[in-house]
This record gives C-alpha cells, sequence and structure tokens, in this order.
C-alpha cells in the first residue's frame, strides 16, 4: 500500500508547504557557503540594467544575466510550487481549497481529525450551532483517546485513505473528472517522483468515486469518523453550488450526520478558511 497520510498531506498543502520551505532553505545555505545572497546578486543585476539604460549602452548582457540567474535559481522553488499544485489540480476544477500554512503547522490527517474532533465535542455536548469555531488559533490534532487518532501507522494510513476517497469524490460531485484533466494530475504526480501505486490509485478513484453509501460504509458506525469523512468532504469544496449542496446533504444521511453537527462542521470549516491566508 502506498503512503495515503503523505498524499493526503500534499492534497492540504502540508508537505507542499514543507518543501517548498525546505527548498528556500537550501538554497540560502547553498548562497551562503558561495558567499553571496541571491537577493543581492538580483539587485546588483537591476542596478546594471539602470546604469546600463543612463548611460545610453545597450542592456542584452545585463538581460542574459538574469535569464542565467533565473535559470539557476528557480528549480528548488518551481519544485516546491510544484507540489503544492497536486491538490489544486484535483480540487481546484471544482472549487476546493488548500488550507497550506495550517496543514504544515498540523499534518493533513491531524487537520482533518482536529476540525471533525471539535465539532463532534460540541455537538455531543449538546454546544452544536452556539459554541464558536475554533478557527486556527484553537485548533489541534485530536487526542490519542479519539478514534480520529489512530496509535499505529497502519491504522492512521487508513484513515488518511478514506479522507482522500471522500476529498475526490466531492471533486468529482458535479460531474466526472475527464479525461484531460485525470491527465494533467497523473502527469503532476509523475513528476513529482509518485509511487506508482498512488498514481494508479488516484486513477482509478477518478474513474470510479466512492459513493456516499461506500464512504459511510467504511466508518463502521462511528460517528466520530463520520465527522471525519464529512469535514474532509467540506475541505474539498467551497459548497457555492446546488450540485454540492445536495451531494453534501447526500453524504451527511449516508453517514447519520445529523443538521446539528452537519452545520458545526462547515462552520469549522468556514472559521479555517477565513483566517488561514493561504485559504
Amino acid at each position: 500500500m502506498f503512503d495515503a497520510k503523505s498524499l493526503l498531506d500534499r492534497f492540504l498543502g502540508s508537505q507542499a508547504g514543507a518543501d517548498l520551505q525546505n527548498k528556500l532553505g537550501g538554497m540560502l545555505q547553498q548562497g551562503q557557503a558561495q558567499g553571496g545572497d541571491l537577493m543581492a546578486q538580483a539587485k546588483d543585476m537591476l542596478g546594471q540594467g539602470i546604469q546600463a539604460i543612463q548611460s545610453g549602452q545597450g542592456i542584452d548582457g545585463v538581460v542574459q544575466q538574469g535569464k542565467a540567474f533565473l535559470d539557476q535559481n528557480k528549480t528548488g522553488i518551481l519544485t516546491g510550487i510544484a507540489a503544492g499544485a497536486l491538490g489544486a489540480l484535483v480540487l481546484g476544477t471544482r472549487g476546493g481549497r488548500a488550507v497550506g500554512s495550517t496543514a504544515v503547522k498540523l499534518g493533513g490527517l491531524a487537520l482533518v481529525g482536529g476540525l471533525a474532533y471539535k465539532a463532534y465535542q460540541n455537538w455531543q455536548n449538546g454546544e452544536a450551532g452556539t459554541a464558536p469555531p475554533a478557527g486556527t488559533a484553537g485548533l489541534s490534532a485530536p487526542p490519542a483517546t479519539s478514534e480520529l487518532a489512530p496509535p499505529d501507522a497502519e491504522g492512521q494510513n487508513a484513515l488518511a485513505l478514506l479522507a482522500l476517497k471522500t476529498m475526490v469524490a466531492a471533486a468529482a460531485c458535479d460531474g466526472v473528472i475527464d479525461d484531460d484533466e485525470r491527465g494533467r494530475i497523473l502527469g503532476r504526480m509523475s513528476q513529482l517522483g509518485y509511487d506508482p501505486e498512488a498514481n494508479s490509485w488516484l486513477d482509478s478513484e477518478m474513474v470510479n468515486p466512492a459513493t456516499a453509501a461506500d464512504l459511510a460504509a467504511e466508518t463502521a458506525g462511528s460517528m466520530e469518523k463520520a465527522a471525519g469523512v464529512y469535514a474532509a468532504a467540506c475541505l474539498a469544496l467551497t459548497i457555492d453550488s446546488a450540485e454540492e449542496r445536495t451531494w453534501l446533504n447526500g453524504l451527511a444521511d449516508a453517514l447519520a450526520v445529523d443538521a446539528n453537527l452537519q452545520i458545526q462542521i462547515e462552520t469549522e470549516v468556514s472559521a479555517l478558511r477565513a483566517e488561514d491566508p493561504t485559504t
């Protein structure tokens, strides 16, 4: 089985953000080791260009230097950004958004679980609809006692896989993901060096997305897991079309998530997006 937990991180922007930070950090260290600051180099080239214009000289040489500078330093940045585009490719076509900075802090699985657990606790305590949402400041991973926080790697991977199935199904709720979209998504995964098994799995899910009944069956009657599935679905959608609302309501019915819990989960996701600047 491929690493579903890592793939979920990619979908929600967690791994992409970490990759980008690492790439930029490596570039900075390399620049320091070579005794040069990339920004200083860029400013120097800008200064040369201004001097060339003021003196009436040609700037072709400066332009060529600038192109060489970008060629030498763009790879690290673009690799990190490309990783972040995976979730956008799958979800963005249906209005989905990443919650990158929060996902970087918690990790994708902890983010989904934390949202669901907070909403579930409010619902269980009779506070659904009245308790304020956690937002980014109050959000944390679910405790070890929760079914949303499996203690072993196998359980975590299985829960991440369920979240991924849900997000892909949500992305396809207003129409099947067509061949062109699938080609772009799988091509990007190949470029980023994903496990071929992950590519094959995602291709299969996009062709035959899970139904609401399929997803509900995997919760095995656990209301905490049901809340987790619904939270993952809400993270994949902006809920701005009749098709999305109808699909979410059908999912809530299949999961036996009542209206109060459904509203609380949607409120938590909305609050997170409102506070997360990467949303």
